[in-house]
């Protein structure tokens, strides 16, 4: 999830209308548990609408030199999660992500 986040952040703060300098504008990570579920929402308040379902899949097994640039990152992302939603009013983009995550056996030994 932390490369996922990285990935998703790291693109609204490139591509985010705003200058990069302004402070007002704000990008939001919110990061809860439910049941064996991690979600994390990332809120963008001024962008463009980019919903990253709806991205161009990426050609991973084509020659590096035949590739277009771009695009790898939201790949990885939408490959890694088990859920992503994107809503867009006002300006404002949200998306959430969901991610199984597996808890410790709680029958597992710790002595030797």
């Amino acid at each position: 999830m932390k490369l996922v986040v990285e990935e998703l952040f790291t693109n609204m703060v490139r591509h985010n209308a705003g200058s990069p300098y302004d402070i007002t504008v704000e990008i939001t990570v919110e990061v809860a548990v439910d049941g064996d579920n991690v979600i994390v929402v990332l809120t963008d308040r001024d962008s463009d609408y980019f919903d990253p379902r709806e991205h161009t899949e990426v050609d991973i097994r084509a020659r590096i030199k035949d590739r277009t640039p771009g695009g790898l990152g939201i790949h990885l992302v939408r490959h890694m999660v088990d859920e992503l939603d994107y809503h867009y009013v006002d300006r404002t983009s949200v998306i959430t992500l969901k991610k199984r995550i597996e808890k410790p056996d709680a029958h597992v030994s710790t002595q030797p």
